[in-house]
């Protein structure tokens, strides 16, 4: 697994600490409008679980870094040249501790903590387990109809894909286990997009991986407002295919929405 250049913002923990059961990854960049809410609502899990968040931060230019720390969580700063978000995830799991691995993306929240955790505990109980993902949705505060017909959509893609040999998963929420996270060498650094699907293409090599169809993860819709679903399904199909095909990058960059 590459590991970006980074230093550690927050105190590490005492090298005699009993190490977390599971470790919640956040990439960020410039999150400080989410940050806190999706730090905070682990702290449901304070006196039921050893856990640990890490805040994994690609240069950002606002708060986030300093919220989350005084959240608690762990930072660290991707220094390299080159970051991406990969790049970002694989940072924070260079420093992470449990063995079981839960990649959030800074604006997500899960529907139900103690249910999430459960649920994750429980699956993972099966050794040829590797990786899994919940089911997906946009905040219920904002959902609208089309909403609702894409997570559907977007849903049942995944399982379907989950049954042939190029699975799909969004990386809005990965839980993977440690051992072969590593044993594919994590996420690869240098796509720029796809990089979620491709994780799980490698762990289905060495492993099994599920769609957890009991639990949730809602994320906010401010991709879906800003370029709508057609531009996204039609930017995401071009990039899949054109990696599947060519083997390489065919977008630049993935654009960033704030």
């Amino acid at each position: 697994m590459l590991r970006a250049n980074h230093s550690v913002a927050s105190d590490s923990p005492a090298a005699h600490e009993t190490a977390p059961e599971i470790s919640f990854i956040i990439p960020t960049l410039n999150e400080e409008r989410h940050i806190a809410s999706t730090v905070s609502q682990f702290s449901q899990l304070e006196n039921l679980l050893h856990h640990e968040v890490i805040v994994a931060d690609g240069g950002s230019s606002d708060k986030t870094v300093e919220i989350a720390t005084k959240l608690g969580a762990r930072t660290c700063i991707n220094t390299a040249e080159t970051r991406t978000i990969a790049s970002n995830r694989n940072l924070g799991a260079s420093i992470a501790r449990g063995n079981i691995l839960v990649f959030c993306d800074a604006d997500t929240r899960i529907d139900n903590v103690q249910t999430f955790i459960t649920s994750v505990l429980d699956a993972f109980r099966d050794e040829h387990l590797v990786g899994a993902v919940p089911r997906l949705g946009v905040f219920p505060e904002e959902r609208i109809w089309k909403d609702n017909a894409f997570s559907a959509l977007l849903n049942g893609c995944v399982r379907i894909s989950f049954l042939t040999p190029v699975p799909f998963a969004s990386g809005q929420c990965q839980i993977v286990r440690r051992r072969g996270f590593e044993s594919v060498q994590g996420y690869n650094e240098h796509q720029v997009h796809g990089e979620d699907s491709g994780l799980f293409q490698k762990l289905a090599k060495v492993g099994r991986i599920r769609l957890l169809n009991d639990i949730q993860i809602f994320e906010s819709p401010r991709r879906y407002r800003k370029l709508g679903y057609i531009r996204l399904i039609a930017t995401g199909l071009y990039s899949t295919v054109g990696q599947l095909i060519l083997r390489r990058n065919v977008l630049r960059t993935w654009e960033r929405i704030d």
